[in-house]
C-alpha cells in the first residue's frame, strides 16, 4: 500500500519527467522532422574562364580630323569616305586550361534582301595553347567592288549592306586529366552605310564565359552525432514515454484527491467517527450502499448513530458504515487507500 507522501512524491516526479520528455520530444521533433535526412552537396570538378574579344582599327586616308589611323571607339563616328582598310584582331584566352583545335574566321556580305556570300575565310590551328589570336585585313574598296559586282549580276542597284565577321572555334580543353569540348562562335557586324557615309559596328566586341562541371554527392545529415532517422525515433519514444508518464501522473492526482476527500470527511465528522475492525454479518442483516460520504453523514445525524470506519488488514478497500438494527448503510471509498 502506497502512502500519501510517497504517492505525492511519485506524482510530482512523474509530472516533471513527463513535461521534460514531451518538451524534448517537441524540440527534437521540430528540428528533425522539418529537415531532410540527407543533404546534397555540389563539388566543382573544374572551372575554366574563357574570354573572346575583337579589336578594330581603321586605316584612313590622311585627314585633318582623325589623321591616318583610328582605333574603334563607340563614341567616335567612322566615315566611310575616308576608310581604306579595316584591321580586325581577334584574341581568345583560356584560364585554368590549355586548348587545342581550330579557329575559323569568316567574312560574309549580307544584302538587305537576306541573301549572303562568303567574302573571306581564314583557318588557323592551335595546340596546347591558352592564348590564341587571329587577324583579318579588309580592303574596303575591294569589299565594295565585290558587293557591287554581286548586285549588278542580279540587276540590283548598290545599296547599304552588312559585313558579318564570325570567329568559329572548335577546341578541346585539357584540365588535368580531363578533356572538355568547347565549340562556340563569336560574331560582330559591320554595317556599310553608303547613304549616310558611315561604317557602324554592331555586336559585343568582348564575350566572357565560364565552362565548369559539378557533381552532387549525398551525405547523411548528423546533429550532435546522431543521424536524422535515429533522432526521429528518439523524439517519438520520448513523446510516447512522456505522455505515458503524464497519464500516470493524472491518475495519481485523482488518487490524491480521493485522499483529500477522506481526510476532510474524517476531520469534519471526527466527533461521530469510530474505528472498528469488523462489520455486522448475517442472513438477517441488510446492506445498503450509499453514493458518497456526505449522504452517510446526514444519515448518521438523522439516526443518531456513529459512523464506523473499517479498513481491512489487506488494505483492499476502505469502508464507512452505519448500523441501525438489522440494516447496515455502507460507503466504499477507493482501493489501496
Amino acid at each position: 500500500m502506497l502512502s500519501r507522501k510517497l504517492l505525492r512524491t511519485l506524482n510530482t516526479s512523474l509530472l516533471i519527467a513527463s513535461l521534460i520528455m514531451v518538451s524534448l520530444a517537441g524540440v527534437i521533433g521540430y528540428a528533425v522532422f522539418t529537415k531532410k535526412p540527407y543533404i546534397v552537396k555540389e563539388y566543382t570538378l573544374f572551372s575554366i574562364k574563357r574570354r573572346s574579344e575583337y579589336s578594330l582599327k581603321f586605316l584612313l586616308i590622311p585627314n585633318e580630323v582623325f589623321g591616318e589611323e583610328l582605333s574603334y571607339d563607340l563614341k567616335t563616328p567612322i566615315y566611310l569616305s575616308i576608310v581604306k582598310f579595316i584591321h580586325i584582331n581577334y584574341s581568345l584566352d583560356y584560364r585554368n586550361a590549355t586548348a587545342s583545335g581550330n579557329l575559323n574566321m569568316t567574312v560574309k556580305v549580307v544584302h538587305p534582301d537576306g541573301w549572303s556570300k562568303t567574302y573571306l575565310l581564314i583557318s588557323k590551328s592551335f595546340n596546347n595553347a591558352s592564348h590564341v589570336i587571329g587577324e583579318l585585313k579588309l580592303d574596303l574598296s575591294r569589299l565594295l567592288m565585290f558587293m557591287n559586282n554581286l548586285t549588278s549580276e542580279l540587276g540590283l542597284k548598290p545599296t547599304p549592306f552588312d559585313v558579318i565577321v564570325d570567329a568559329s572555334v572548335k577546341s578541346r580543353l585539357k584540365v588535368g586529366s580531363r578533356v572538355v569540348m568547347d565549340p562556340f562562335t563569336h560574331s560582330i557586324t559591320l554595317t556599310i552605310d553608303t547613304r549616310n557615309n558611315k561604317v557602324i559596328v554592331k555586336g559585343n566586341l568582348s564575350n566572357s564565359a565560364t565552362i565548369s562541371r559539378k557533381i552532387s554527392k549525398t551525405k547523411e545529415l548528423n546533429i550532435v552525432g546522431f543521424n536524422i532517422s535515429t533522432l526521429r525515433l528518439i523524439s517519438i519514444i520520448l513523446a510516447i514515454v512522456g505522455i505515458s508518464f503524464l497519464t500516470t501522473s493524472t491518475f495519481m492526482l485523482m488518487r490524491l484527491r480521493s485522499f483529500n476527500i477522506v481526510e476532510k470527511f474524517e476531520k469534519k465528522y471526527s466527533d461521530i467517527l469510530v474505528t472498528t475492525d469488523s462489520i455486522p454479518k448475517g442472513s438477517n442483516v441488510t446492506k445498503i450502499s450509499l453514493s458518497n460520504l456526505e449522504e452517510l453523514a446526514k444519515l448518521a445525524r438523522l439516526l443518531e448513530r456513529p459512523i464506523l470506519k473499517l479498513q481491512p488488514s489487506n488494505g483492499d478497500e476502505l469502508q464507512y458504515f452505519i448500523v441501525d438494527r438489522d440494516v447496515v448503510y455502507v460507503v466504499k471509498v477507493g482501493r489501496n487507500l
